[in-house]
């Protein structure tokens, strides 16, 4: 999901017209993030975490019944939020990021 947007990201920040525009600190932050595997990872590992809980706010928002699917939509959330709790404490460059 997250990761497709690595390769176009990157794509964009190499073009020659990119090149010609004002670069603040803005975007040279941005700059390093876009070329940070780490970032990419982290940022994967964060959304596949909060992605059931994404589910059950779109379940929120419709106009049926949903609290069953709400209850295991966000038990999910919880089980995923501490997978990715012992990922990060495992990944030394998670921990590590700038």
């Amino acid at each position: 999901m997250v990761l497709w947007w690595k390769p176009a990201s990157k794509a964009t920040i190499y073009k020659p017209l990119f090149f010609t525009l004002l670069k603040n600190d803005c975007v040279a932050t941005a700059i390093r993030y876009i070329e940070d595997d780490v970032f990419w990872k982290g940022t994967y590992y964060l959304l596949c975490a909060i992605f059931p809980y994404l589910k059950a706010i779109r379940y929120c928002n419709s106009n049926i019944p949903a609290m069953d699917k709400i209850y295991f939509l966000l038990n999910n959330t919880v089980e995923a939020l501490l997978q990715l709790q012992k990922v990060i404490d495992d990944d030394v460059d998670l921990i590590h990021f700038n």
